[in-house]
């Protein structure tokens, strides 16, 4: 079994690390998130200042302001550049389906013209499959045990030196902008599971079910997953797995999955999970790492 060296000094370590889950056209939601979070002022603008945020996919469909959640998400990524700080956009099976130009799942009015230009984002590398920071790997819909095993013999194959968390999200990075350059989506990462009507046994990184991997210990620990994609059915927004190395951060963000306002922060020893409704405010602890990794 192969093991991850799972801190890559190289990168950029940010003074403060925050990732919000699917959003799903709720732009209400989304600014409550990010006002709540420090990371958006009253004038609609950056105030994270050296600050990394992470957007796990699923900006659009099924809320009223799709592209405009988009296009608020595009304006903080410029602006957080010129900051010092950063905004990470993640691809999610809609934005996938959109830039193929699949329109069965959307109920966009127009979805064509959301389908171009995410299309378009996506090869210019704005939209991209994967964050890794520290030891942990930030995706849509996560990454099963199989698909594991099938990116680290791809890895291994590129290459002789050590096998990183960074690695593996430059290595689906670049699976995903080479598929739209080349109109190939063969690879397992963009498999589709038959819990959402595909063929494969499991989905890949923009299609897997949570519960699949729910209940198993994962065979490598020092990967801690974070995405969101499955929305919680009347249980907890945030959903961890028994083994605490994969947390669900879909927590239905949009009201057609219940309007929950919650966002998670990372830090370098655990996960903490931040609910900021109106009525609520609480922080949990999702995970808690007894020997943080250090370079």
């Amino acid at each position: 079994m192969a093991r991850f060296h799972s801190v890559e000094t190289t990168g950029r370590i940010y003074r403060d690390v925050y990732v919000i889950g699917d959003v799903h056209g709720s732009l209400d939601g989304l600014q409550a998130i990010l006002e709540h979070a420090e990371l958006l002022d009253r004038d609609g603008r950056w105030s994270g200042r050296r600050a990394q945020m992470v957007q796990c996919g699923d900006i659009v469909d099924r809320g009223p302001d799709s592209q405009e959640c988009l296009d608020l998400l595009l304006k903080l990524r410029r602006e957080a550049r010129r900051a010092g700080g950063c905004v990470d956009l993640l691809v999610g099976n809609h934005e996938l389906a959109l830039a193929q130009g699949d329109y069965s799942i959307s109920d966009l009015p127009k979805p064509e013209v959301l389908s171009a230009q995410l299309a378009k984002l996506i090869r210019m590398g704005r939209l991209q499959a994967a964050r890794a920071y520290r030891q942990y790997l930030m995706t849509h819909a996560g990454v099963s045990t199989e698909l594991m095993r099938y990116l680290i013999v791809e890895l291994r194959k590129k290459s002789q030196s050590r096998i990183t968390v960074a690695a593996l999200a430059r290595h689906l990075n670049q699976e995903l902008k080479a598929a739209f350059l080349k109109d190939d989506f063969s690879h397992p990462i963009f498999h589709v599971g038959p819990a959402r009507g595909g063929s494969h046994s499991r989905g890949g990184v923009f299609w897997a079910d949570f519960d699949f991997d729910h209940d198993t210990v994962t065979r490598h620990p020092e990967v801690w997953q974070i995405f969101g994609h499955t929305p919680p059915n009347g249980g907890a927004p945030f959903r961890v797995s028994l083994d605490a190395r994969r947390i669900n951060i879909d927590v239905g963000i949009c009201g057609r999955y219940g309007g929950y306002r919650a966002y998670v922060k990372v830090l370098p020893d655990r996960i903490v999970g931040i609910h900021c409704d109106e009525a609520q405010f609480e922080e949990e602890i999702l995970a808690a790492i007894e020997e943080p990794v250090t370079a």
